[in-house]
Order: structure tokens, then C-alpha cells, then sequence
């Protein structure tokens, strides 16, 4: 039989313990970010910049930050301009 000293090679229990709590976060911030309908929460700190994803079904901006919504997609911009026809150089195989 042969016996494990912790090291670097020898995974400590608290090592594989926050280990498996890691995976058990990560999965389940996976299922709720975004939300049903695409829109990621967030709040943002202004006296220091920092900006935390949230899961509005579980959490709550802070009354020293300020709520931030958007989503996966965007808005549909508007039609550009059309350009001028064979506009490409021709060191791009036209001429």
C-alpha cells in the first residue's frame, strides 16, 4: 500500500474539496446567465470600477452600485450607405 504526502503532486482534501465547489458554481451560473430572455444583470461600483455578473432570481445590485442590463444580441442598427460599385483594389484579384 502506498501512502500520499501532501504536495504539490498529492492533492490536499481542501484542494479537491474547492475543487468540486468550483464545478458545482460554475455549472449552475451557466444555467442562469442570461436570464430566460437573454438579458445578463449586472451591478457596477463606481468608486472603484468594478462590474459583477449577477443572477437577478437570486441576487440584488447593492444600494452603493448601479444596476446594468444588456443582452446577448443588441439592438438592430440601422442600413449603412451603399458604396460605390467595385470599390475593391485590385491587389484583391479585381480589377
Amino acid at each position: 500500500m502506498t501512502s500520499c504526502v501532501p504536495t504539490s503532486h498529492c492533492p490536499r482534501p481542501l484542494q479537491l474539496l474547492s475543487a468540486a465547489a468550483m464545478c458545482v458554481m460554475v455549472s449552475s451560473v451557466n444555467a442562469a446567465i442570461p436570464d430566460a430572455s437573454g438579458v445578463i444583470h449586472g451591478c457596477y461600483l463606481k468608486n472603484n470600477g468594478i462590474l459583477r455578473v449577477i443572477d437577478s432570481a437570486n441576487d440584488a445590485c447593492k444600494t452603493n452600485e448601479t444596476p446594468l442590463n444588456w443582452n446577448q444580441t443588441g439592438p438592430q442598427g440601422t442600413t449603412g450607405l451603399q458604396g460605390p460599385p467595385d470599390a475593391m483594389p485590385s491587389r484583391f484579384g479585381r480589377t
